[in-house]
């Protein structure tokens, strides 16, 4: 059960990860976020060329994924704190330190 919730959380931060790689094309990279996104594409095709079983393929691909989350934090987070802000009601997003009466009052904090 645990690992179909994380499989299903990847599978939804997956766009979230290629809009960050875009916009740090965009932004012009940096010395290491080249290094970082180099590292995941020869170690990506490395992998792919020698492995042949796809069950290891999916097994190794957190080796991949994680540094990608990385570039995500750096350039893309401002897209996920969005699409969080529209999936989720608003009584579940209330600012650090305000209480639930005043996240539920009409009136501002």
């Amino acid at each position: 059960m645990l690992s179909g919730i994380e499989v299903m959380l990847l599978i939804a931060l997956t766009p979230f990860l290629l809009v960050g790689v875009v916009r740090a094309a965009r932004s012009g990279f940096k010395e290491d976020t080249w290094l970082l996104l180099g590292f995941v594409a020869v170690a990506a095709v490395l992998l792919g060329l020698t492995i042949t079983n796809i069950g290891i393929l999916f097994r190794l691909r957190l080796q991949f994924l994680i540094p990608l989350f990385v570039v995500l934090a750096a350039y893309g987070a401002d897209n996920l704190r969005r699409a969080v802000d529209r999936l989720l009601p608003r009584r579940l997003l209330r600012r650090p330190g305000q209480s639930t009466l005043q996240g539920l009052s009409r009136e501002g904090p």
